[in-house]
Order: C-alpha cells, then structure tokens, then sequence
C-alpha cells in the first residue's frame, strides 16, 4: 500500500539541551541546538566562537549560551 504525500507523517528532528561544559563537533552541535547552517554561519558571523583542530569543528556549549545572552543584550 502506497501512502499519499498528504498521509504521510514528517518527523522533526529532536533538539536536545546545549551544556556549558561540554565540546560539540561541528555535527553534533547542529543536532543538539537544531540550527541549519545558513543559521549557524550567521551565528559565526555575529560572534559564535568556534575552536579548530585540524580540518574538524568545535563548539564549546559555553561559548554558544553566550553567544545567545550577547543577542538579548542586542536585542533590549
């Protein structure tokens, strides 16, 4: 049985919890804040620091909450 595209069901991709303490690949840190990359480079744009080592991507969860409290004070 073939459903129709109307039927079918999309899943949404869990977001989970960003920890202070915790070093994201570049990968699981877009899984785990659920930001895409036209998001993400506009988040590197605007201050997001990112960490380096060899040809792979870091994010330290620390570095992202303050990235997010620097927009509020933008923002106010």
């Amino acid at each position: 049985m073939v459903r129709a595209a109307s039927q079918q069901t999309s899943k949404a991709v869990p977001v989970g919890e960003i920890e202070p303490d915790k070093l994201y690949s570049l990968e699981a840190f877009k899984k785990a804040s659920g930001l895409k990359d036209w998001a993400l480079r506009s988040a590197r744009k605007g201050g997001l620091k990112m960490h380096q080592a060899g040809n792979r991507k870091f994010v330290k969860g620390s570095d992202f909450i303050e990235y997010l409290e620097s927009l509020g004070s933008k923002t106010a």
